[in-house]
């Protein structure tokens, strides 16, 4: 269970130094998004801060509770990540720090990749367990 705190505190601190380059790097896509995805929700700070710090406390009792890793738990630790990486920005700064853009999608960064990634993961594991 060790590996599973390790991968989420490394993507959290990823999300955090690629954050902070951006910022001081100008970066010509670098967005302020004080909203949540596809920018709904715009200007509820508090409300997005609850709903981020009501996920990231099921989210770890979850986690610290289950004694076995598999792909659900690691999808949840992924999923951690990003919620703390994005909920870090929400208290500290009032806004999502987004940069990177692929022109396909809006602009987002490596805490909204984790957000994805894990829930694809939990995902898969639910349909592969059915």
């Amino acid at each position: 269970m060790k590996r599973i705190w390790l991968i989420s505190g490394g993507l959290l601190a990823f999300d955090q130094v690629t954050k902070f380059w951006a910022e001081h790097q100008s970066v010509s896509t670098l967005v302020h998004n004080y909203g949540a995805a596809y920018g709904i929700f715009q200007f509820q700070r508090t409300m997005l801060i609850m709903v981020g710090v009501l996920t990231v406390l099921g989210v770890m009792a979850y986690l610290l509770r289950e004694k076995r890793v598999g792909l659900f738990q690691l999808g949840l630790a992924i999923l951690l990540a990003g919620a703390v990486g994005n909920l870090v920005d929400r208290i500290f700064w009032g806004y999502v720090i987004d940069f990177i853009d692929i022109r396909i999608f809006p602009v987002f960064n490596v805490a909204d990749m984790c957000i994805d990634g894990g829930i694809g993961l939990i995902l898969l594991d639910m349909f592969r367990g059915s």
